[in-house]
């Protein structure tokens, strides 16, 4: 692994852990809360975050299934609505894509 991508992993571990921990203690009912009419509730931010990451594997050339496909494309916004996924799970699909993200890290090249 070169240093570049050396450097990325770290990263990618670090915000790993951040995200875990920005997530712990907020409740299903505070998650879906918005601040103000201006603001997306938690539970959009992390979907959002966990659907990015998804987005990442393509990039490097290992895509993966994105269980959050068709959520945020053509920048489609918060929309009460729409039932986001739990706390729960949300953090469970992070775990998963961020496995994924760090074996895609060890095999690609910098090219």
């Amino acid at each position: 692994m070169t240093t570049q991508l050396n450097d990325l992993s770290i990263i990618f571990n670090l915000n790993e852990r951040l995200f875990l921990n920005a997530l712990d203690g907020i409740t299903e009912e505070q998650a879906s809360e918005r601040i103000s009419p201006h603001n997306n509730p938690v539970n959009w931010i992390a979907t959002h975050t966990v659907w990015a990451r998804y987005n990442m594997l393509l990039f490097l050339g290992k895509p993966a299934a994105n269980p959050y496909q068709g959520m945020f494309e053509n920048f489609i916004p918060y929309d009460p609505i729409v039932a986001y996924p739990s706390l729960e799970s949300i953090k469970e699909e992070w775990k998963k894509a961020s496995s994924l993200l760090n074996g895609a890290l060890q095999s690609v090249t910098a090219e």
